[in-house]
C-alpha cells in the first residue's frame, strides 16, 4: 500500500537544494531513534510542527513510500506491539533497576535496533505519540466517550514514520508542498 509523507524542516531559502538533497534526518531528540522523521498521510501534522517546531519558518516536503511488513507498525499492528514489549522486557531483565527508571524510550529503541536480526526485518518505525498535539489543535478532531471520563477517541493522531535510511520502504519523491512560493508544477 502506498503512503503520502510529510516532512517538515527549516526553511533556509534553499529550495533546489532541498529537493536534491533531502530528506533529510532528525538530528534533534529523535523519538523513535535515529532517521528520516516524516507525518503519516497529513498535512496538517506537518504545518503543526513547523509552527511549534520552526516558530513559522518552515518548508514541508512531500514523499511516497510502499507501507509493509518491513514497517514496525507500533500503531496499527498488535503482533508488533507483542513484539516490542518481549524486546523491552528482555532489555529491562539487563538493566539495573535505577538504569530503568531513568530509560526513555529513544534509548530503548536504540538498543532494539542494534539487534541485527531486528535490523533484518525492519527498515522503519510507525508511531502515534499519545498526547504529542495539544486538544485544542485546531485540526483535531477528538470525541469524548463520556461526560465524566477523559477517554476519547482521536480520529486524526499524531501518527509518524521514521525510515532508517533514505530509500527505506521503496521511498520516492521529495517534493517542496509548502511554502507555495517554492513549490512547482510537478506532482506525484
Amino acid at each position: 500500500m502506498k503512503k503520502i509523507l510529510y516532512q517538515t524542516i527549516e526553511d533556509r531559502d534553499e529550495a533546489d537544494k532541498v529537493e536534491l538533497t533531502g530528506p533529510f534526518p532528525c538530528k534533534k531528540n529523535p523519538w523513535l531513534g535515529s532517521g528520516f522523521y516524516f507525518w503519516d498521510s497529513d498535512i496538517h501534522l506537518g504545518h503543526w510542527w513547523g509552527e511549534y517546531g520552526y516558530a513559522s519558518n518552515y518548508m514541508i516536503c512531500e514523499s511516497t513510500c510502499d507501507y509493509n511488513e518491513r514497517c514496525w507498525d507500533l500503531h496499527n499492528e498488535y503482533a508488533h506491539r507483542v513484539e516490542c514489549k518481549t524486546l523491552v522486557d528482555d532489555i529491562r531483565k539487563r538493566i539495573s533497576e535505577s538504569d530503568w527508571n531513568k530509560l526513555l524510550f529513544p534509548k530503548i529503541i536504540n538498543l532494539i535496533r542494534q539487534e541485527s536480526a531486528f535490523n533484518q526485518k525492519y527498515d522503519a518505525i510507525r508511531a502515534c505519540g499519545i498526547h504529542s498535539i495539544a486538544k485544542d489543535y485546531e485540526h483535531n478532531v477528538r470525541f469524548n466517550f463520556r461526560d465524566n471520563l477523559p477517554a476519547y477517541l482521536d480520529l486524526m493522531p499524531a501518527i509518524q514514520i521514521c525510515l532508517f535510511s533514505k530509500s527505506a520502504l521503496n521511498r520516492k519523491g521529495y517534493q517542496i508542498v509548502f511554502p507555495e512560493m517554492y513549490v512547482q508544477d510537478q506532482h506525484f
